[in-house]
């Protein structure tokens, strides 16, 4: 079985990212194949509604007590994959995610930079070897919360004290 990999992090589950009453996800992606190399790009669009929190922040209030009735996130990616061999391949990912978010004392605009990239070697039909890198930088809008500071979520230990992350990845991969 032939693995195709362009998940070079994973997505997370509604509920593990936030916390909200109602929330709306639109999304549009285009993938091609060619015999060694692949290429696709999508476009996706989060509005959330009355957050109470998120994986970035512990609870909804600004300072001087604001809250946040929206936030929007657009996420514009690019992605490739080659195979140097049928069992061997590098792949590549580049997001850039714009929010805008919607608080009692302004408007903010937060943008994030994330570049990924994944080398995998399949030593049988089940089992490969794999390493996995990420960067990413955070233009701030200065919110005063964790959403100005990089934070690479279910794959670091926690929000980083700055606007730049990195996270490797070494490991086996044994499916059954």
């Amino acid at each position: 079985m032939k693995r195709d990999a362009l998940w070079l992090y994973r997505a997370i589950a509604t509920g593990e990212l936030f916390e909200t009453s109602p929330q709306q996800n639109v999304g549009i992606a285009v993938h091609y194949r060619f015999p060694k190399f692949a290429v696709g790009a999508a476009w996706s669009h989060v509005d959330v509604y009355g957050p109470t929190g998120n994986v970035w922040i512990d609870n909804s209030s600004l300072a001087n007590g604001a809250s946040w009735p929206a936030w929007k996130f657009d996420n514009f990616e690019v992605s490739t994959q080659y195979h140097f061999m049928p069992n061997f391949w590098l792949g590549a990912v580049y997001t850039f995610t714009m929010a805008h978010l919607t608080a009692d004392n302004g408007n903010y605009n937060p943008k994030w930079h994330h570049l990924s990239f994944m080398v995998d070697y399949d030593v049988s039909t089940r089992t490969s070897f794999y390493v996995q890198g990420v960067h990413q930088h955070v233009i701030s809008a200065h919110t005063g919360t964790s959403f100005d500071e990089a934070r690479i979520v279910d794959a670091s230990a926690g929000t980083s004290s700055g606007v730049n992350q990195m996270v490797f990845r070494i490991g086996i991969m044994h499916t059954f």
